[in-house]
C-alpha cells in the first residue's frame, strides 16, 4: 500500500538523504537518536552505530550547552516545539553555528511518539551579522561622545543601547561639553528613522547644537537656530533637549522630547517640558525652563526607546520614576536604569540613549 508506514518511512529517509541539513529522528521521552542522515554522519564522523550514542554535551559548544540542553529537556517534558541556535563541533574540532529545530509527532491520543529534527548551518550568516554589528558599533563610536565632562560639582554617566536589529544604525544621541568659562552644555535627542542617513543627521544636529551654544546663553535660542538648520533638510524630524549648567543653576529647553526626570532622596518626578520637534515649523516658540540643584539631586534624560518600546507607556514611565528615585539614593548608573525599566532580557526594537547628571 502506498500509504503504509513502511513506505512512508522509506520516503522520509530518501528525502532526508537529499537535504543539506543535518536530519535526525529520536525517541519520545528519552530523546535517544534512532536515525541520522548522511550529512549528519559526514559532519560528526562515525557511523549509524556511533550516532545512536551521540550526546549533546560532547558536541555542543560549552558556552551554548546549558541553554540548548534546558530547551531540549523542556521540549521532551512538554511536547513543545524545539528551536535553538548553538555551535556544533565538527569531526575535525572546528565549531560552526547551527539553527536546530525539533518537531514532535503524536499518535491518535495526542501522545508524542517520536521527534523529527534538523540542524541548519548558519555559520556564514552569523559571521555576517557580527561584521554588520562591528560596523554599527564603529559608526556609533564615531557619532556618540563616549567621554563626558567629569567635574567636582556634577558627574555624568550615559549608556547607548542599540536596537534589536544589529544592522540598524540609530539616530539617538547624548552629548555634553564644557566651555572655558565653566558652562556645561548637555543635549539628548532622537532623529526619526534608522539607518546611515538618520545617524549622519544626528551627528549634524549635535554639531549644530555645539555651534549654536557658542553664540547664545539661552537654550531656547540655541534650539531655534538648530531648528532652522534642520528645516533646511527635507523630511527630517528630530526631538531634542538642550541644557546649560552654571553652578547650581540649570537652564533647559525641550523640542518635543520626553520629559527630564528630577530625582533626589525624596523620590522622582517629571519636569516641565513641551515644544514641537525640530524640523516641523521654521518659526517655533521654544520655552526655557530653570531649576536649582542641591547636592544629591539628579537629572535623568532619555530617548523614547526606554518608555515606548513595549507599548506600555504608563507602566514603563512609572518604572522609570521608581528607578530614578533609587538611583538618586544608591548610585545606580544609566545602564542600571535601563535594566530596571525594561528588564535584562527585553530587546527593544528601537535604540535607546540614557544620560544622568548627578550633582
Amino acid at each position: 500500500m502506498n500509504g503504509s508506514p513502511e513506505r512512508a518511512g522509506q520516503s522520509f529517509r530518501a528525502l532526508a538523504e537529499l537535504l543539506p541539513q543535518l536530519v535526525w529522528v529520536s525517541k519520545a521521552g528519552t530523546g535517544k537518536i534512532e536515525y541520522v542522515n548522511r550529512q549528519w554522519l559526514e559532519y560528526f564522523g562515525g557511523d549509524e552505530t556511533t550516532a545512536t550514542s551521540w550526546r549533546m554535551r560532547d558536541f555542543v559548544h560549552p558556552e551554548d550547552f546549558e541553554r540548548a540542553n534546558q530547551r531540549w529537556k523542556f521540549a521532551l517534558l512538554t511536547g513543545a516545539a524545539y528551536e535553538v541556535e548553538y555551535r556544533l563541533r565538527r569531526h575535525d574540532g572546528e565549531y560552526h553555528w547551527f539553527l536546530a529545530r525539533g518537531t514532535p509527532v503524536r499518535d491518535d491520543d495526542g501522545h508524542v511518539v517520536r521527534w523529527y529534527g534538523s540542524a541548519t548551518n548558519i555559520d556564514a550568516q552569523k559571521h555576517e551579522i557580527e561584521r554588520a554589528k562591528e560596523i554599527v558599533d564603529r559608526l556609533q563610536d564615531a557619532f556618540i561622545r563616549r567621554e563626558l565632562p567629569q567635574r567636582e560639582d556634577v558627574r555624568f554617566d550615559a549608556v547607548y543601547v542599540p536596537a534589536e536589529d544589529v544592522a540598524r544604525v540609530g539616530g539617538d544621541w547624548y552629548d555634553a561639553f564644557e566651555f572655558a568659562d565653566g558652562t556645561v552644555v548637555f543635549s539628548i535627542g532622537d532623529v526619526a528613522g534608522h539607518g546611515l542617513e538618520a545617524a549622519v543627521t544626528m551627528a549634524n544636529i549635535r554639531q549644530a547644537i555645539l555651534g549654536a551654544s557658542i553664540d547664545t546663553d539661552d537654550p531656547s535660542e540655541a534650539l531655534a537656530k538648530v531648528n532652522r538648520v534642520v528645516c533646511l533638510q527635507r523630511a527630517i524630524i528630530a526631538s531634542a533637549i538642550v541644557g546649560y549648567i552654571r553652578g547650581n543653576r540649570v537652564l533647559y529647553c525641550s523640542a518635543g522630547h520626553p520629559p527630564v526626570v528630577f530625582a533626589d532622596a525624596n523620590g522622582a518626578r517629571f519636569l516641565p517640558h513641551g515644544g514641537i520637534p525640530l524640523g516641523v515649523d521654521p518659526n517655533p516658540k521654544f520655552q526655557t525652563h530653570e531649576l536649582r540643584t542641591e547636592p544629591g539631586t539628579m537629572l535623568v534624560l532619555y530617548t523614547d526607546g526606554l518608555t515606548e518600546a513595549r507599548r506600555t507607556i504608563d507602566e514603563d514611565e512609572q518604572r522609570l520614576l521608581e528607578a530614578c528615585g533609587k538611583a538618586a539614593r544608591n548610585g545606580m548608573r544609566a545602564a542600571d536604569i535601563h535594566e530596571a525599566v525594561l528588564g535584562p532580557l527585553f530587546r527593544s526594537p528601537d535604540d535607546t540613549a540614557i544620560m544622568t547628571l548627578r550633582f
